[in-house]
């Protein structure tokens, strides 16, 4: 989805306009007003209107000054003072002192109930819940700062409130609530003539008409926004407006006119150097190029994608903020309860003088009480009975789930532990890759991987079921492999295939069950110095792409494993030559389904998907086959395991 602009945050240095160099009339008036001061009281608040209106960002200024104003008792001016302490640290990206000095601001302002100064905080304190992505958190804070704006009729701060709010209920997919609150922004921007704000708000409504699907309302609000802000010069709106227009033409499948308009917006972004902005439009540009099959441009947006958000990204934000969050809240449950203390012993006192009069109306209030307090207790006790069989019964349910993931977990130790390390088929095949994707924790694919005298084995393989069934089978099939190489010496993979099927129906044969289960195979067997190699397929094919070309050696339409019209497994000799690709693979990536109309991928996708990478490293095809997987399947479920082999001949 893409990302909504419109969120605002306030800062308060100073409420006039002028030039900020010397020179400027009222700093001019500001410093004669400062050198007449008299009083250390006087000369504070002087000093903070000069930094104010100088835009002042030297941080060691504004600490001093704070100091001043606590030490005079300017609360106001120091509250103003800590949220401009807050911008700073924002601006330099240190966002837990930003949290910590913004929540100090607001805990003086609602000391002294300023009402807009509460109401400014809370919106820069949901700004920073904003960027580190928790968006509850973020909403409840601007619903706050609403309700304080609306308490004062701030019409500039309930647009932005409600701007603010209209995003956060899009991301979190409540397009009417998102709707309502942008539309109330509108309204206001258009009354008080803000073309910026409202350029913003066009923008998300633009986003949520896209989002419900009426992309001819969302593309006349798209071209408002451009216009306003292509009148106002703003070259990052500009790009993102856009790059969003690009992304309607990108759903409705008109690609040329999705690349156009990405593409300017691609241009102007890569100038400016915004990385928020660039991450949005190369993911746009990814999806655009991957829909046109074209896999190296594709990969070029997919890494600048994740080079831009990784850019973005700063581990141990979160814990930094929920820290602060806490100390915050702990401050302020302590004012409270020594507030709500102080009121008690208030109260006390008042009751000692009235205790005489009091005493018969406590009594029967106290027998009252007590008669709550029993049938309360019954309750309670009755209920406590309840929810500890009910805790019971969910910690045993627990417990079992926990033993089953655990399981399956150690499961997955073993089964790794059974799959040839990566490294030991680099050693043999330097330009090579191995795609591994198991539909569950475990799976029923697997490759093989053996050196036996001059021969090298390599095998992708399919064991009936997936997830635990599929993996217990995979187990037995891999044994049976190394037993037909290793204990009966076999070489030929026709002749391996036979042995591992006999011992396979063996093992399953030891069980009064009718246990059909085996596998799917595609088994190679490399003699690297004649250059030959020898290879038999159970379904699977394999495929050797030659020159631009693929040749596919089909595979015996049986499968390893108890089988009604089984025959001798066909062993296949092909000459190779230098520079030639061989690809062994289970059918779980053609299967999978995806894309617009949630269809198969289908062999001869997968063929064309292959062709189109020549002369790309075998890791960068590793990349992008991957990458065009994940692009089909979507937001769908991942139907099997997917293996896919691939070994260049030098």
């Amino acid at each position: 989805m893409r990302k909504i602009l419109g969120l605002t945050l306030l800062f308060l240095f100073a409420s006039r306009n002028g030039l900020t160099q010397h020179g400027n009339p009222a700093l001019d008036s500001l410093y004669r007003l400062y050198d007449k001061a008299k009083t250390g009281k006087e000369k504070t608040k002087q000093l903070y209107e000069i930094g104010s209106l100088e835009m002042t960002f030297r941080l060691s200024f504004w600490d001093s000054l704070r100091n001043d104003a606590r030490k005079y008792g300017l609360k106001e001016h120091e509250a103003h003072i800590l949220n401009n302490m807050g911008f700073i640290h924002n601006n330099k990206g240190d966002i837990q002192k930003a949290l910590y000095y913004f929540q100090q601001s607001l805990k003086i302002r609602e000391q002294i109930k300023d009402t807009a100064g509460i109401a400014n905080s809370l919106n820069n304190i949901a700004f920073i819940y904003e960027t580190t992505g928790e968006k509850q958190k973020a909403l409840e804070q601007h619903l706050r700062s609403l309700k304080m704006r609306r308490k004062i009729n701030d019409l500039h701060g309930i647009a932005i409130s409600a701007n603010n709010i209209g995003t956060i209920y899009h991301e979190l997919k409540q397009l009417d609530k998102a709707l309502k609150y942008h539309l109330e922004s509108l309204e206001i921007r258009q009354k008080i003539d803000d073309p910026a704000g409202l350029a913003y708000v066009l923008n998300n409504l633009a986003g949520i008409y896209s989002a419900q699907g009426d992309h001819e309302k969302a593309l006349k609000y798209y071209r408002q926004s451009l216009e306003i802000r292509e009148n106002l010069d703003d070259p990052n709106g500009i790009a993102l407006s856009l790059n969003n227009m690009g992304g309607v033409y990108l759903e409705l499948g008109q690609l040329d006119k999705a690349f156009s308009y990405s593409n300017k917006a691609y241009l102007i972004a890569k100038d400016l150097g915004y990385p928020e902005t660039i991450e949005e439009i190369s993911d746009n540009l990814y999806k655009i190029y991957s829909k046109r099959e074209q896999w190296k441009e594709a990969f070029t947006m997919l890494e600048l994608h994740k080079k831009m958000r990784d850019s973005l990204n700063n581990d141990g934000i979160k814990n930094a903020l929920l820290e602060n969050e806490l100390r915050y809240k702990f401050e302020k449950t302590r004012a409270l309860e020594q507030a709500k203390q102080e009121k008690k012993n208030a109260v006390y006192q008042e009751q000692l003088k009235r205790q005489t009069l009091m005493n018969i109306s406590f009594g029967i209030g106290f027998l009252m009480l007590v008669l709550i307090a029993v049938v309360i207790y019954r309750s309670l006790r009755n209920t406590r009975k309840q929810k500890l069989i009910i805790e019971k019964q969910k910690h045993l349910v627990e417990e079992k789930n926990n033993e089953i993931l655990d399981s399956i977990t150690y499961a997955k130790r073993i089964q790794s532990a059974i799959l040839p390390q990566e490294k030991l088929i680099k050693s043999v095949f330097p330009d090579s890759f191995i795609l591994y994707k198991p539909k569950d924790i475990v799976a029923g694919d697997f490759y093989w991987f053996e050196v036996i005298d001059d021969l090298v084995f390599l095998a992708a393989a399919d064991c009936t079921g997936h997830g635990v069934p599929g993996a217990m089978v995979s187990v037995v099939c891999n044994n049976a492999l190394n037993r037909s190489v290793k204990e009966f010496g076999l070489k030929l993979p026709g002749e391996i295939l036979d042995k591992t099927r006999e011992i396979v129906i063996s093992e399953f044969s030891k069980s009064d069950e009718d246990v059909k289960d085996g596998m799917d195979i595609s088994l190679c067997a490399l003699h690297l110095k004649e250059r030959k190699l020898y290879w038999t397929g159970a379904h699977n094919p394999l495929w050797i792409i030659r020159k631009g070309e693929i040749i596919e050696v089909k595979a015996d339409k049986q499968p390893v494993g108890k089988f009604s019209a089984a025959k001798e497994f066909t062993t296949h000799e092909i000459a190779l030559e230098n520079g030639d690709e061989i690809y062994a693979f289970t059918d779980g990536f053609q299967d999978q389904f995806g894309g617009e109309k949630g269809k198969k991928f289908k062999i001869s996708q997968m063929r064309e998907l292959f062709l189109s990478l020549a002369d790309l490293s075998m890791e960068m095809k590793k990349e992008l086959i991957e990458a065009a997987f994940e692009s089909w399947r979507g937001e769908l479920e991942q139907v099997d395991d997917v293996c896919v082999l691939g070994a260049r001949i030098n």
